[in-house]
């Protein structure tokens, strides 16, 4: 299905039958470490703990101990994480088009890396704003988050609002669409957990057959948050 191998960095807590299951559609997985500073099971999470930077380089907090090649090139941030949202999220934001999509206490090298390169800047009040969304495609996204939703859609993009509910996330209510969704292409979108059993499955699998996307269930069971990926 997937004819070039790509790679990614994954949460260490990723299980096995998941990490096989990625493997057979030709994706590599890294696991990363953990922040010493955020609690929970999101301290292990991939898009808590980096930002891609416009020229790849991974941006991430001062000191933190990653178990990645050395070919990868990395910067620490002067900022660190903080225990509490919304210090814990500073690194969680993404690209839309043109527009960085951050919430209000986003790290400085993120901002300064967005204006240099020419991208617009939006705030949202969500501070998970990565963990809310999933890029389906250069110009649509599937999104549990109204106001990031809204903002999607002024900028021009289709947007399909979901909710969190059955997505499990140990020490949490629910988890966020934006950390099942380990990968997606031209063809699949994959998921952590069976899509089926989301309560707006059938909306889900809709929106993706506009853009001729099958929705991928990675194992069985309820949704897990394990936190989105990073692509390398």
């Amino acid at each position: 299905m997937i004819m070039d191998k790509k790679h990614i960095i994954i949460s260490s807590l990723v299980k096995d039958n998941i990490i096989n299951e990625l493997n057979t559609l030709g994706i590599n997985c890294l696991k990363s470490g953990k922040s010493k500073n955020i609690q929970g099971e999101t301290a292990f999470h991939t898009d808590m703990l980096y930002y891609k930077l416009s020229d790849g380089t991974l941006l991430t907090e001062k000191g933190f101990v990653h178990n990645l090649d050395t070919n990868v090139k990395i910067l620490e941030s002067r900022e660190l994480l903080g225990s509490k949202y919304p210090l814990d999220c500073i690194f969680n934001c993404f690209t839309a088009g043109s527009n960085l999509i951050c919430g209000k206490s986003t790290a400085r090298e993120i901002l300064n890396d967005a204006t240099t390169h020419g991208y617009s800047i939006c705030r949202v009040n969500q501070g998970y704003a990565a963990c809310s969304t999933v890029r389906l495609h250069a110009s649509s996204y599937i999104c549990s988050d109204d106001g990031i939703s809204a903002t999607l859609r002024n900028l021009g993009f289709d947007v399909l609002t979901v909710t969190n509910n059955g997505i499990n996330l140990n020490g949490y209510n629910c988890g966020f669409i934006g950390g099942c969704a380990l990968y997606s292409d031209k063809e699949i979108i994959a998921f952590s957990g069976d899509i089926k059993t989301h309560p707006d499955y059938h909306n889900i699998k809709a929106f993706c057959n506009n853009y001729n996307i099958k929705p991928y269930s990675l194992s069985n069971g309820n949704l897990y948050d394990y936190g989105g990926y990073i692509s390398l």
